[in-house]
């Protein structure tokens, strides 16, 4: 009988975790479905960011990031979200432009390029 009882236990444990991350994941999407950074760190996301950066200038030398900052990418409402067990899935459209001197194009950014 103990081990019934143990065995609910931690059932009800999991469970009671995964309803807390459920919960923490609908908090991160907002009511007008906009990124947050519950759903993805801002660090993660400057990553990701610079990551995009070094691979436009490799590959692509004359391609831009139009957006470079986070508060950008948080600020679009243009993202698919899914989740597959552990793991979320994020689909963003991060918006290119071949002028070097676009207006989000920042100087420090375009001083790198050169």
């Amino acid at each position: 009988m103990h081990r019934v009882y143990t065995l609910m236990a931690q059932q009800l444990s999991q469970y009671t975790t995964i309803l807390k991350e459920l919960e923490k994941f609908q908090l991160g999407v907002d009511v007008n479905a906009m990124l947050t950074p519950i759903l993805i760190d801002k660090v993660k996301l400057q990553q990701v960011l610079h990551t995009v950066r070094g691979y436009l200038v490799n590959r692509y030398p004359r391609t831009y990031l139009l957006w470079n900052r986070v508060a950008d990418v948080y600020g679009a409402h243009n993202f698919v979200y899914g989740r597959r067990n552990q793991h979320l899935l994020v689909q963003m459209h991060l918006p290119l432009t071949l002028n070097q001197g676009h207006y989000f194009c920042t100087r420090s950014r375009r001083s790198q390029l050169q």
